[in-house]
Parts: C-alpha cells; structure tokens; sequence
C-alpha cells in the first residue's frame, strides 16, 4: 500500500460471475480477522446457492487497531485514520475491480467489527459516491470496554457531510447505547435506513462467537436476491 507504507494481507472470496458481469457486487470486509471469526466463505456460498443473496466478491484485508477510528477527528490519529480510508477506496477499490474485470460493480457495502466497524461506517459516510451501505457489528464492543462511547456519539454527532447511505448494525439485546448509537446515526441527514439487529448477550464479553449469525442476515439485507 502506497499509503500506508507496508504490505496488507488480503483474502478475495466470489460467487460464479453472473452473465450480465454489472450485476456483480462487492464487500469490502474492514477486518481480517472478523472474517474467519464469521466464517465468511461459507456462509457466502451458502447463501448464494440458496439464491438468498446477489452474485458477491468480498475483499477482506487485514489493518491494525491504529487505522480504525474517525478521518475528522484530526491530528496524528486522524491522519492514520485518513491514510486508511484512502487505502481502502483509492487503492483497495480499483484493486477489486481489476481482480474481478469490471468498470462498476451493481453495489459496494462494507463491513467490520467493534472499532474497525466504527472506521467502515466512516470510510462508507466519507465515500458514498463509492460505498452505499455499512455493516456494524457490534461498534460499542471496544468502545465500551473503554468507557469512551461518549466520545463515539460526539464524533458522530459532529460530522457534517450529508451521505446517501444504508446502515446495518448488530448489538446486544437491551444495549441502550447501541439503540442511542443508532438514533444518532439516523438522525444524520442523508441516511436512508439505519437497521439494528440484536442478539443474546454472551457470556466474556465474546461476541465474535455469535456474530456469524448476524453476519448471513447483513448480507441478505445488504445484498437480497433479486427475483
């Protein structure tokens, strides 16, 4: 990456390319190691076969904690953060669209967990001529391990671009700053849908366990099957 001066480990995973190759559409998977956790590929294939969801390339690429935060925020922090979002849609991007030898791809969502989903739903609401939609899983995990939610609502409250985005976001079940996340979210103009999805609380903190279930649920709201 030329932006971020080191080489990023990436893992492509695609359906058969459908005649029609712009109905091709793509997620950009904001962390690796989310990835394996939901066992991606196989609920891809899955819900592909069952023709649950669109034909999909997935790109997952591996950042560390340092690049996942908000561009806006400013100085040495945001600038990591800024170099990160760049990566993702000026280099990331076109790579995928190389890879998969289209011009445009149908949709564009992307995706992450805890800290690197609060960095997707910022790279989707600073790129939405690029990226339609960001799944959340769980964005308050970190955050509230640090006690720093409230620095998360005053970031978000203070973003002043009006993006034409969908959001997706899963949370623990009676998680009231999950639900005062997602009023802030969709109180930001512009924002088309801001969908929340809970399950159970798990014992340890451990949510990565439980996430592939909300995960096959993004990708049939991200990506439904067209009929």
């Amino acid at each position: 990456s030329r932006h971020l001066q080191r080489h990023i480990e990436l893992t492509v995973v695609t359906t058969p390319m459908p005649d029609k190759k712009e109905e091709m559409n793509l997620l950009l998977f904001n962390n690796r190691d989310f990835y394996d956790e939901v066992r991606a590929k196989k609920i891809i294939d899955s819900l592909y076969r069952k023709k649950m969801i669109q034909p999909l390339t997935m790109v997952a690429y591996k950042g560390e904690t340092a690049d996942y935060g908000f561009e806006e925020i400013g100085g040495e922090k945001g600038n990591q953060y800024l170099k990160f979002n760049e990566f993702v849609t000026d280099e990331l991007y076109p790579f995928a669209k190389k890879k998969v030898v289209i011009r445009k791809f149908n949709s564009v969502a992307i995706c992450g967990f805890a800290s690197s989903a609060l960095s997707a739903f910022d790279i989707a609401f600073n790129h939405d001529g690029k990226i339609r939609a960001a799944g959340m899983f769980y964005p308050l995990y970190s955050a509230d391990l640090q006690s720093t939610d409230t620095s998360v609502f005053q970031t978000i409250r203070s973003l002043r671009e009006r993006p034409k985005i969908k959001i997706w976001l899963l949370a623990d079940e009676g998680d009231s700053n999950s639900v005062k996340l997602k009023n802030i979210i969709y109180e930001k103009p512009g924002i088309a849908e801001c969908e929340m999805v809970t399950l159970p609380r798990v014992k340890n903190n451990n949510r990565l366990k439980i996430a592939d279930q909300g995960f096959a649920a993004f990708l049939i709201w991200a990506f439904p099957y067209l009929h």
